[in-house]
């Protein structure tokens, strides 16, 4: 099971290097790179949309997994599970200029999953940084077997 994920993952990073995909690697890295992750979302939906996800299909985690493993493979700086005050955020993505804090849901709503953010304070440990942060709530669909929507907010410059 796990062989056959990154089997499928790999080819699609790879291909993305020569423009056989619709997915492209560098595209993406920049997106996140350069303060526009509704970019890089898109390209995200892209890559899962063209992706095996039959196994564990119903579990967050499984969905949530795949998005922190693409972008270690895209040589990003990820932390997943972060343990704060008020629960626990998903994932964050972290660079020299950005912040990006996350908060998936399966078959649920965009709105929970960024008023869950909001609410749990996933963004007071970065009040004092002076990279801007973008908090972005993602749905995932059982049914598509990627990301059906997203809320993407912007903190500060």
């Amino acid at each position: 099971m796990v062989a056959a994920f990154w089997s499928s993952l790999a080819n699609h990073f790879l291909r993305g290097m020569d423009g056989q995909s619709a997915f492209n690697l560098k595209k993406c890295l920049k997106d996140i790179n350069e303060g526009r992750p509704e970019d890089f979302m898109i390209s995200i939906k892209s890559l899962f949309a063209d992706t095996n996800s039959e196994i564990e299909r119903d579990k967050e985690i499984h969905f949530q997994n795949m998005m922190a493993i693409a972008a270690k493979m895209m040589g990003l700086t990820v932390r997943t599970e972060i343990h704060s005050a008020k629960g626990r955020c998903d994932m964050q993505i972290l660079n020299s200029r950005y912040v990006y804090i996350f908060e998936f849901k399966i078959n649920d709503s965009p709105e929970e999953a960024i008023k869950q953010i909001q609410e749990k304070g996933y963004a007071v440990p970065f009040e004092a940084d002076s990279r801007t942060i973008f908090l972005i709530g993602a749905n995932f669909s059982t049914n598509t077997r990627t990301l059906d929507g997203w809320i993407i907010e912007k903190l500060k410059n």
